[in-house]
C-alpha cells in the first residue's frame, strides 16, 4: 500500500472539511431564508470559516513541505586531485573495489555516453564522481548500502545518489553486451587462452 505523507493527510482533512461546509450550507439554504437577518450573521460567518480554510489550503499546496528542509552542504572533500591521486589506495579500493588504473579505464570508457550530458544550465556532476558513488553502493549490502550512507559519505542527497545509480548502470550495461559478443568472436576462432588449449612458448612446438 502506498505510503501517505503528513502533507497529503493534511490536503485531504482540509478538502474534507470543505466539501462538508459546502454541503451544509446548501441544505441550510431554505431554513436560513426563513430566519432574516440572524441567518445572514450566520451565513457571514460560515463564509469567512470557509475563507480561512481556503487560504490554508494555498497555504499547503503552494509549499512541497510542511517544515523548512535544511539544503545538505555540497561534497567539497572530494575532487578528482585528491581521489585519484593522494587518496590512499587501501581506501580508494574499499570504496569502489578496484584499483586506480581500473577505475581510470572504466571511466575513459563511459564519459562519452549521452546519459551523462543534458541541457540544463546547471551540469552534471563529473563522471568519475558518480561512478565512484555508483560503486560504492555495489560494494555494499543490507544498511552498508542505504542511502543515508551514501549521502553523509559522499555530502549529496539521496535522490541524487539514486541519479548517478541509475546513470552508471544505464552506461555499463551496452559494455556487457559488447563483452559477450568479443567472447563469442573469440570462441568461434578457438582462441587458445580461452578454450583452454596449451599455448607453446617455443619456436617449432
Amino acid at each position: 500500500m502506498p505510503r501517505v505523507s503528513e502533507r497529503q493527510r493534511l490536503l485531504r482533512d482540509i478538502v474534507d472539511v470543505m466539501a462538508v461546509a459546502t454541503l451544509g450550507e446548501e441544505d441550510d439554504d431554505l431554513l436560513h431564508s426563513a430566519q432574516g437577518r440572524a441567518a445572514v450573521t450566520e451565513d457571514q460567518l460560515l463564509f469567512s470559516e470557509l475563507d480561512e480554510v481556503y487560504d490554508m489550503l494555498q497555504l499547503v499546496e503552494s509549499s512541497r513541505y510542511l517544515v523548512d528542509r535544511k539544503r545538505i552542504d555540497s561534497c567539497t572533500q572530494f575532487n578528482a586531485e585528491i581521489f585519484m591521486a593522494s587518496y590512499p589506495t587501501s581506501r580508494f579500493h574499499q570504496r569502489t573495489r578496484m584499483d586506480k588504473s581500473s577505475f581510470e579505464r572504466v571511466v575513459n570508457t563511459i564519459k562519452d555516453n549521452p546519459v551523462f550530458y543534458n541541457d540544463s544550465p546547471c551540469p552534471q556532476a563529473p563522471v568519475w564522481m558518480q561512478l565512484a558513488v555508483a560503486l560504492d553502493r555495489f560494494g555494499n549490502y543490507g544498511s552498508g548500502a542505504s542511502l543515508s550512507r551514501s549521502q553523509e559519505l559522499w555530502g549529496i542527497g539521496k535522490g541524487t545518489v539514486d541519479d548517478y545509480t541509475d546513470r552508471v548502470v544505464k552506461a555499463l550495461l551496452p559494455l556487457t553486451a559488447r563483452r559477450a559478443d568479443a567472447r563469442h568472436v573469440c570462441l568461434g576462432q578457438r582462441c587458445p587462452s580461452v578454450s583452454g588449449e596449451l599455448i607453446s612458448l617455443r619456436e617449432g612446438k
